[in-house]
Parts: structure tokens; sequence; C-alpha cells
């Protein structure tokens, strides 16, 4: 059946005769009529018809089959409009057909299952504006009129795009149509909203009912007629109970009788991004995948749970942070805690008793001052036990306690035993117990707190490394997986502040080993010459608070050292120590007078702390940055080498300044997650990193305006960063003690499109207008103290446009990586071109270079070398698999993806290639290339950018063309040549000595930052 323009013959006007009437209203009927649908829906029309009792199938339906409510086509069911219209059974009427014809279509009574006139409008706004226009006198047929079009969705459950990518083997021309006459039969699923499989095996009764000649026709028609109105789910993904929990609305609608879940959530809720399970986060998915909204629009899916179903899991797409990710209320994992410990202690108590193998030679002695809590005792005592490898003794001190504690001998054996008659504090506590220890090093420890492996051994490792060692702590965890503290910092009014509290324990910043301030006393190892030094703790501060933080200083004043050690670990109960069956609040005095007192014993220590700034706490937090000048460096990224586009060249600078004494703190212009752990360790270790998804001051002007007293100088990355902080920069100018200010350009974009111009063979770039490019892209430069270039041409370029301070080269750092180029015999077993890039975009140099490239130069090369393959290695964005999937079906050419470590890829190949035609800036990886002893071909362009001859690592167009005939010459002379490739790989080492020293670097950076 082919639908044309249906609306024009609905409404009959006034003029026409009754007769004209009845044949308009056969037109009508006829319009959904469809013969060969007709007879094998109703076989016995067929047989009616050979015996002469009808003409045709036409005839029966408008003698038999109107009156008797048969279907006359796919798109229009009389079974469902009559469940939805009872009174067109009424002996006056015509029927279920006529009935829609004469008054259903006006009322938007939708004939079909499969469409629902209000979702249709409300999806559609420019058939709702046409419709309120006057403009369609039937929604419906509007519908079949356009679907093969439009791609308008006729129901939440209906998705033309997906129904036709699950046909494999025909050529689908009306996907409604197609659905209505085949797929429903065959079971395929209609969108990823229905799992018909899935419907089958989980409400097994129905299928009794399904199937051609039975009650209803197909599984999804079940569905949508009888199994969405008894709360049965389309797919296995819709969770009722947590769908009626999580939203008190829908579940108070539900009670009222006014709404069932599943409806709601088709046909409102999934547009409204509320999710269908926990297992998927609609605002989670969203901003992880932010690519993905074009495509939700483009295939006109109704939320971004459909899109998951259909291409986001296939690709691995993060629906919902992982567990790791997420955190359980603090009180939640105390009773999980307390949970264990009674367990552990039961067990512990039924089984006889614990017996800990400890030594007559200790080389720690664990001090544990204890006040009842006998479950989390016993547990502690185990873990020791299960834990501690070497040599130890265990020295229990009972504060009086009123529990089973009082009688801990008879159920552990192999431990030291103290019962105090009367409750003295933990301090008072802490010095009975460390003054029976017999080993070099004490562990003072809470009863409430579980320890990590290897804790007591990497302890012993660090607090003897060095003789000025005196103390060491590690990284506290609560019981909800949160920091309680990565060391401690003692700030100048004698306030504390325990360092990370409540951020994950795994960031980077607090896995780093730091001299600190203070680490608590739930875990401290201290030497036992300190103690003696020392007398332990200050007992004017029992019975808790500050003790350990006294203890601290007066380590620090006597010339020694505490220091946090990441490698240790702790889950702490926290406050099962204080405040019985009362807040932690309750506390608040004695804190206050314990401070006072520690103020008044420990002035001299307390005037050389920092003020209290939150802001300031990643430079208190590690002693030995207190004397260090700090670096402000601003980035769009996390600059680490994989990256490409200029990061590596910024995470050298970061190395350079770290190298030269200096502190830094980069400020990350983007979301948190570019970067893996292992990758901020290696490249960034020591580094103070700011997100401005994680700031909370509102921007990075207010940011830079309330901190720039704390750096030295303001390194700005990249030319778009200027008009972002202009304000800022120009009210620095007004202060006396500002920072200097450096933009380092990375590269000039300007000269990007300007080159890019000229491939194109553009004349809106003419020299004036490239001018104008590059005033507009360095507008504000003329603030800055100095403006680094990464090369003499743009220099040269920067300098003729512009009259600024001061300008400067800083090219790259790079160390050779051979010292010798291959041998003839090495040489031969070197083979295949490489390129080395990242690709984020197909608009990007990299991206157009690998397409001219592989469509012009390649099959030129294969022709001379046809056993040659090109290796395309570095990181693609995942949007753009399809493209290097279709680089690599080339004959050839192989894709690799990103590799961690190039050196053997460099090793192992003959030739680099780099057919860069536009960009700005300067080639990384061809100079890293050269210094690995691979010389490469390049585009004059590069060539320009390096400022390097012919054959200095590198050949090239003398006469500045880019011709694929000239690039391919060169890649199969330097291929096959073996005496041109040695001396250019030779010469190329030579220029990176000259041009890319370390040290060279690091003189540049010094005179940029102390002007």
């Amino acid at each position: 059946m082919v639908i044309k323009n249906a609306n024009s013959f609905l409404h009959p006007t006034e003029q026409q005769s009754d007769m004209d009437v009845v044949k308009l209203f056969q037109r009508k009927i006829q319009f959904f009529f469809d013969e060969q649908w007709y007879l094998k829906r109703y076989p016995l029309v067929k047989l009616a018809i050979a015996q002469n009792e009808f003409i045709n199938a036409w005839q029966h339906y408008l003698s038999i089959g109107l009156k008797e409510n048969y279907s006359p086509g796919p798109f229009f069911d009389a079974p469902f409009y009559l469940s939805k219209v009872p009174q067109a059974t009424s002996p006056n009427s015509l029927g279920a057909m006529a009935h829609y014809l004469q008054i259903g279509d006006d009322k938007g009574i939708s004939p079909h299952w499969l469409f629902d006139t209000d979702f249709y409008l409300q999806n559609n706004s420019d058939v709702k504006e046409l419709s309120s226009q006057g403009q369609i006198d039937s929604i419906y047929l509007h519908y079949l009129s356009t679907v093969r079009k439009e791609r308008h969705r006729p129901h939440p459950l209906f998705s033309g795009s997906f129904y036709e990518s699950q046909i494999k083997n025909e050529r689908v021309q009306n996907s409604f149509q197609h659905f209505l006459e085949k797929g429903q039969f065959d079971c395929v699923n209609p969108s990823t909203l229905f799992d018909s499989e899935w419907y089958l095996t989980m409400y097994p009764e129905i299928s009794s009912m399904v199937g051609r000649g039975k009650k209803v026709g197909s599984v999804i028609e079940h569905f949508l007629r009888y199994g969405i109105n008894e709360n049965k789910s389309p797919l296995p993904d819709f969770d009722i109970d947590f769908y009626l929990k999580n939203y008190k609305d829908i579940s108070d609608a539900y009670s009222a009788g006014t709404i069932k879940p599943i409806h709601h959530w088709l046909f409102i809720g999934a547009k409204e991004n509320r999710n269908p399970n926990r297992y998927f986060n609609s605002v989670y998915y969203l901003e992880k995948n932010p690519e993905v909204v074009k495509e939700i629009i483009a295939y006109n899916m109704q939320s971004p749970f459909e899109h998951f179903l259909w291409m986001g899991r296939k690709r691995g797409l993060k629906a919902n942070p992982s567990l790791v990710d997420l955190y359980v209320e603090e009180d939640a994992g105390k009773i999980i805690f307390a949970r264990k410990a009674e367990v552990v202690a039961d067990n512990i108590i039924s089984s006889g008793g614990l017996t800990l193998n400890t030594s007559a030679e200790p080389q720690i002695t664990f001090v544990i001052p204890v006040f009842n809590e006998i479950n989390f005792t016993l547990q502690l005592l185990a873990e020791l036990d299960a834990k501690v490898k070497l040599p130890y003794e265990v020295v229990v001190v009972d504060d009086a306690s009123t529990d089973m504690t009082s009688s801990i001998e008879q159920l552990v054996s192999g431990i030291k035993v103290i019962h105090l008659e009367q409750n003295v504090g933990f301090p008072s506590a802490c010095n009975i117990g460390w003054k029976m220890a017999t080993a070099p090093a004490v562990a003072f420890l809470n009863n409430d707190i579980e320890i990590g492996y290897g804790a007591a051994q990497y302890a012993l490792d660090t607090l003897h490394s060095e003789e000025n060692v005196g103390a060491v702590g590690g990284r506290i965890i609560r019981t909800h997986g949160k920091l309680q503290e990565a060391g401690c910092i003692v700030w100048n009014d004698g306030s504390v502040l325990g360092y990370g509290r409540d951020k994950s324990p795994v960031d980077p910043e607090f896995t780093r080993r730091k001299d600190v301030d203070y680490c608590s006393a739930c875990f401290l190892v201290v030497k036992k010459t300190v103690l003696d030094l020392l007398n332990g703790f200050d007992e004017t501060f029992a019975p808790g608070y500050y003790e350990e933080t006294d203890l601290c200083a007066r380590i620090w004043e006597n010339s020694y050292r505490v220091i946090y050690d990441p490698r240790i670990y702790i889950h702490h109960f926290e406050y099962a120590s204080f405040s019985k069956a009362r807040p932690p609040t309750v506390s608040a005095a004695l804190i206050g007078k314990h401070k006072k007192e520690f103020v008044r014993k420990q002035r001299f220590f307390i005037e050389r702390q920092e003020a209290p700034a939150i802001h300031y706490s990643f430079r208190a937090s590690d002693r030995q940055n207190k004397n260090k000048q700090w670096i402000l460096l601003i980035e769009d990224l996390i600059p680490i080498p994989r990256l490409g586009s200029g990061f590596g060249r910024t995470n050298q600078v970061v190395q350079s300044l770290l190298q030269l004494g200096f502190a830094v703190t980069i400020y990350i212009q983007s979301k948190r997650e570019t970067a893996q752990k292992s990758e901020i360790m290696q490249y960034l270790y020591g580094v103070e990193l700011i997100y401005a998804d994680d700031n909370h001051e509102d921007d990075l002007n207010t940011f830079i305006q309330n901190r720039y007293s704390n750096f030295h100088a303001i390194w700005v990355c990249r030319t778009h960063t200027i008009a972002k902080i202009r304000l800022s920069l120009q009210n620095l100018l007004t202060k006396k003690d500002r920072p200097s200010l450096i933009l380092d350009t990375e590269a000039i974009a300007s000269n990007r499109g300007y080159s890019l111009s000229s491939i194109l063979g553009s004349s809106g770039w003419s020299k004036a207008h490239f001018y104008k490019e590059v005033r507009d892209e360095l507008a504000g430069a003329e603030l800055f103290d100095e403006v680094i270039l990464v090369n003499e041409a743009e220099k040269q370029l920067v300098d003729e446009v512009l009259q600024l301070k001061k300008t400067s080269v800083l090219r790259l750092s790079l160390e050779n990586q051979v010292e010798t180029v291959s041998s003839k015999a090495a040489w031969k077993k070197r083979a295949g071109f490489l390129f080395v890039g990242a690709v984020f975009d197909a608009s990007t140099p990299n991206y157009d270079s690998l397409l001219w490239f592989t469509k012009s130069v390649w099959p030129l090369i294969l022709k001379e070398i046809p056993t040659a393959t090109l290796n395309i290695v570095g990181h693609w964005d995942s949007k753009l698999k399809k493209k290097a999937e279709d680089f690599s079906e080339q004959a050839g050419i192989i894709f690799s993806g990103a590799i961690a470590n190039l050196n053997d890829v460099y090793s192992q190949h003959r030739v680099f290639v780099a057919p860069t035609r536009f960009s700005a800036g300067i080639p990384v990886k061809v100079q890293e290339s050269v210094s690995h002893g691979l010389p490469a071909v390049v585009t004059p362009l590069l060539a320009q950018q390096l400022s390097w001859k012919n054959g200095e690592g590198i050949l090239f167009d003398d006469n500045g063309g880019c011709s694929e005939f000239i690039f391919a010459a060169a890649c199969i002379q330097l291929y096959n040549n073996f005496d041109l490739w040695r001396s250019t790989a030779e010469q190329g080492l030579a220029a990176v000595d000259r041009d890319c020293s370390p040290q060279h670097f690091r003189d540049r950076i010094v005179k940029t930052i102390c002007r």
C-alpha cells in the first residue's frame, strides 16, 4: 500500500451531495484498505470469493468486514480501537472504522496501538505548530504521509532508524509499514526499549495468546494493549520498585491510581532524564559523554538511556559511577566496621582465644591504650597477628575499662597488659605503655582501627631511612572510604587541619611521601630514642586532643622530621574514644582548652607556620614546600605527553621548574578525567593540581585575584587563555607585589589558519588579513612581562606585527636517546614507515595530513616498495573510531593506536613521516623521532618551524612546495639509500644536541622566571 497526501479528502464540504459523501467515505476507508493484508489476515474471505459470494476483498469489507469490525489493513486495528471506544459497537454504529473517520480522528483517538497522538504532538513541535494553525486535518494521516522522509516517531517504542538497523537482508522503504506487516510477527524489536525475547521469557503465560489469528498478533501488541496496564515491563532494565522509591511524585500518583509507572517512564519520565534503574544515571551519562547529545538528536532518541542501549554500551561508555566512586554515609560505614569487629571478637571468644606470635627481640612495639570496646581491641589484635610479618611485641594499656577488657589476658596470650585502676586518658596511657617497650620503634595505635598490609614494615623502612627521621604516619581513612587525613597541618593560630579530609584517599596528591607538621596518634610510629629524649607525650593534654600535635612539634624543634608515608594506610572508626553517647561536638571545649595550651607551649614553632587558609593547604601540607617559590601554571588539560598538542612540552616546563627547585600549582581549565593516576604520578609527582570543576572559587579570575600573592610567577599556556583572564592581568599590573606574568603561546593558532587557507586556495587570507588575525589572537599579550614563542619563525612574526615588552623562544627539552645511528646490518632489520600523532577531531592537522598522505602519497610509495607498511600510532578520539578503521583497511597500513612507550617503535621503523600541511607551533614528534636516530620526511612548513636544514634529521622540498610526488620520492629515497639515511640521522642527532638541550631549556626558564 502506497500512501500519498491523505488529508485532502477527510472532511467533505457542504456543497457535496449525499452520493458524493458516500463516495468520499468509501475513498477514506479505501485509504486504509490493503487487499493482500486483508486476505492474509482473514483467510475465510478468500474462500468466500472463490465461491462467488463476493467479487473481491474490497466488496467483502464494505459488505461484511466494516460492520463486523474487521481491520482493513495494517494501519488500522479495529479491536484496539474498540477497546478505546466501546460505543462504536452500538447497534446504530457502522463499526470501528466508520466511527474513527466520522468522530475519532477529529478527537485525536489513536486507531492503532503503535501510534499515540499526544506523544506524536508533544515530541514533534513542527507538527504541533502546523496542527494548531489548522494546516493538518488528521494527525495520524500526517504521520503516515511523512514517515519515510521526516523520521518522526509515532510512539516511544518505535524508532524507524533502530528498526531498520535490525533488518539486514532486505531494503526497507517504510519502516513503520514493514514492522506492522512483518517485523512484529518475527519478533524484531521496534526500538531498544522493547525486548521481545525477554518479555516472552518473563511472562510465559502470554505465549498462548500471541500469534497470527490469536487474541493478539505479536508480543509488542500484547504489551501495549494489556501488559502496560498490568505493570509488566517491556525490557529488563526498568525496575518499577526503584522508580517508585526514587521519584516520590510518581509514587504518590501511583498510590492514587492516576498513573502506571512504566507508562509514565516511556511517555514522560525518560524524556525528563528519569532513571529506569539504579545502574543507569542519565545526568552522569551526559556529563561523562557529552558527544552523545548530537547522536540523540540526529537519531531522534527519547533519552540518554535509549542511546546507551543502542550505541553507548557497545562502545563501553560509562553509564553510572563505579561503586568505588561512590560513598556510603559515615554512620553506615561505622555500622559495618562495628559488625565486623563483633564477628571477629565472637569468633575469638567462642574458639578459645587468640595467641599472638610475639617476639622476645622485637623490631617494633605496638602500644594500644584502650578504654572498653573489647570487640575493637580483639579485632585489632587479630589483624596484627595476621598482617605483621616482622618481630613485634604488644603492650595493651587498659585504662580502667569496665567490659571484658579488664580480663583480656584470658582471651589473648602473647601480649603485655597493664590494668589501671583509674582512667588517666590517652597521653598518660601511651606514656605508661611505651616505657615498657623493648623495641627501637614504638607504634601508638588506637584500638578502633584496621591496619593495611605492610603498614608496620613500611613504617620501619621510612623511620630508619635517615638518622633525622623521628616519627612516621600514614593515610588515615574513615569507615566510609573518605580520608580523615594525609598528614596534618598546624596553622599559625594553633588550629589544625587534617590534610585531604573528605577527599578520595587514592587521589594522586595523597600518594606522595612528604614531611608534615604532624600525624595522628591513632597510628604513629616514633623512634624509642626520640621518646626518651622528649619524655613522650605531655600529659597536660590528658585525656586527649593536641597530644600528638605537641609531640610532633617537639620532634621538629629537636631537629627531627615527621614523615607521612602513603604506603601506610589505616581505616579508622574515629570518635570511638571520647564523647560516649554524645556527639563529637561535646569535646569542643576540651579542644579549645588544649589549643590554648599548645599555643602557649609552642609559640616559636607556631609563629613560623602559615596563616589558616584552605587554599594554602597544599603548600602547608609539605614542610619542604615552605621555603620554595611557587609558580602558577594555567593549562587546558593535565599536561601529559600522551595527549600531544603541546601538552608534552608543557610537562617539560613543569619538570624543569621542579628540577630548578620551584614548587608548581597547575590550574586545569577542564574536568578531571583526562589522565590516569599512574600518569599523574609519573609526570606530575609533587605538583598541586587544581581543576576548574573542583575549584570552590567562582572562576579562574577569582582564583587569580585571591591567590596571586602566593606565586612568584604566573605562567599562562596558550593564547586563547588571554581573553579569559585579561581583567585579572590588568588588575595585577597595579600591584607592587605582583608575580611575573608569562605567556607561553605553545603555537600561534593564526598560523594554522593561514597555512590551511593556502592549501584550500582561499582568497580570504591576504597578508593583511593574516596580520589582523595575529593581532586579534594576541590581544592582551602586551600585559605580560614576557611572551614565549616555540620557534624563530613565530617570534619574527610576532615581533613584526606587535610591539611587546619582551619575546623569546623556548623550543623543547630533549636528549638524544641513542649515541650513534644504526649500522647497515641493523638498518636492514628496520622496516616500514611510521606516523605518530594524536587525533582529536577530523578538522585537525594530524587527520588532514594522514588523509593526504594515504590517498595521494602512499599509493606512489607502494608502486616502488610493494612490501612497505605504514604504522599509524597515537591517541584517537573515540568518535573517530570508524575513520581510523577506514585507514587500516588500506593496503600496507597498520593502525596501532596509543602506545605508552615509543622507544621500541622508533627503533623498529626505518622512516618517520610528518606530512603536515597546516599547523602552528613546533613538531614535537619529529624532534622526538630524530632524537631516537630515526630520520623523517617532512613538509617545508615543518622544516620552517624546526629551523633545520635539509639533511639535519629531515628531508623536505627545498622549493617550499607540498607535492605528493616529491614527498613520495623523498620517502622512497630515504627508505632505500642507507648512506643517505645514515647521514640524515647523524646530522639530526647533532641538531637535537644543538637546539634541544635540557640544560639550555632550564637556563631559558630561569631567565624568564627571574626577571
